[in-house]
């Protein structure tokens, strides 16, 4: 399976294309974290900055599958195994916000499909606990930003790696829908944005699998490995932590 394969194949292939550009540099021995934030608003650097942020969506969007178990099982038990579902908290806030866990899934899949060019959708949550879907395009990303400028206005994410209140790069250059996101769709969230799951919509990721109309059996077939615990994990996460400031 495409999405299997990906797994192993992509982050390798981002972070060769960082380690190509970095050797001898002040950011040789840097995160990718640090390096995306580092070069986010250096015009000079933005190869450098493409790198370092597909590496990091790509590991973000990686470590959310988890392919359903083969040993022991045919092909044909094998598919009969049901796919992940959200439950607890998580299961509440989507039915909240899309009437219902099919419905979710159509929206986020449709938002896939609608997108013309290369990038990533993701799911993220916002502090008043609302989710909502956002694109973003190219090396676009929401894992580390101060802003995103398209229509609405939406300010930064701050994962837990990176530590609440420091400042955040708006981008390389003042093309900020190119480089940190440029979100055309999103819906009732508010200004910090906190990723949940994303996928991958690079061609890369579904022509050699499924061929030039295989969008949508890739977009299918995503949501049978998608490691919804993980996703419930991080969005109790986030819970805690807006708790914890209480």
């Amino acid at each position: 399976m495409c999405l299997v394969k990906r797994r192993h194949t992509d982050p390798l292939l981002a972070s060769s294309s960082l380690l190509a550009l970095t050797p001898g540099t002040d950011l040789e021995d840097r995160s990718i974290v640090d390096t995306v934030i580092a070069t986010a608003r250096d015009p000079h650097r933005i190869l450098i900055f493409n790198a370092a942020s597909h590496a990091l969506n790509n590991a973000f969007f990686i470590n959310g599958l988890r392919p359903k178990p083969l040993e022991g099982l045919s092909i044909n038990e094998w598919a009969d195994i049901p796919p992940f579902k959200p439950k607890g908290q998580l299961l509440d806030a989507i039915t909240k916000e899309y009437d219902s866990l099919p419905a979710f899934k159509d929206a986020f899949s449709a938002t896939a499909d609608g997108m013309s060019g290369s990038g990533y959708v993701w799911l993220v949550r916002d502090a008043y606990r609302n989710l909502g879907i956002v694109p973003t395009y190219g090396a676009g990303t929401v894992m580390v930003q101060n802003r995103i400028q398209r229509g609405a206005h939406i300010e930064g994410s701050t994962p837990p790696s990176v530590p609440q209140g420091e400042e955040q790069p708006a981008g390389p250059s003042s093309n900020l829908d190119s480089r940190m996101g440029g979100t055309t769709r999103v819906q009732r969230t508010g200004e910090e944005l906190y990723p949940l799951f994303c996928i991958s919509i690079h061609e890369h990721t579904w022509l050699p699998d499924y061929g030039m109309e295989g969008k949508d059996e890739y977009l299918a077939r995503f949501w049978e490995v998608l490691d919804w615990e993980r996703v419930g994990q991080l969005y109790d996460a986030y819970n805690r932590q807006d708790d914890d400031k209480l």
